[in-house]
């Protein structure tokens, strides 16, 4: 490529990002929004689904069994640790008790 080629390839490049740049990076910005709302929905889906599937009252063991049903391996400490804070389990001696609904962060009478 010779310098002009390069320079005209060069300038039009600039144009175009000066034009359009603007627009491109909003829609990439959109686009990344999107895609991390649909991670935390898709976690928070799987996660609640697990919840309504654990017998009451649930163990730390039964949450590993019925995640590995699933194919899911881990840690599952910090599942519990969400459910807990959120309000949707109670800890009582070496088993979990729901609490609340986790489709209506309310807590049951």
């Amino acid at each position: 490529m010779t310098d002009f080629a390069l320079w005209v390839a060069t300038e039009t490049l600039l144009q175009q990002m000066a034009f359009f740049g603007h627009s491109l990076n909003k829609q990439d910005e959109e686009n990344r929004q999107i895609r991390e709302r649909g991670k935390k929905e898709m976690y928070k889906t799987k996660n609640i689904r697990l919840l309504s599937e654990l017998p009451d009252p649930f163990t730390k063991s039964d949450l590993v069994k019925l995640r590995r049903k699933y194919g899911m391996e881990g840690e599952c400490a910090y599942i519990i640790t969400r459910w807990l804070k959120a309000g949707f389990v109670d800890y009582e001696g070496k088993q979990y008790k729901k609490i609340a609904n986790p489709n209506d962060k309310t807590k049951n009478s």
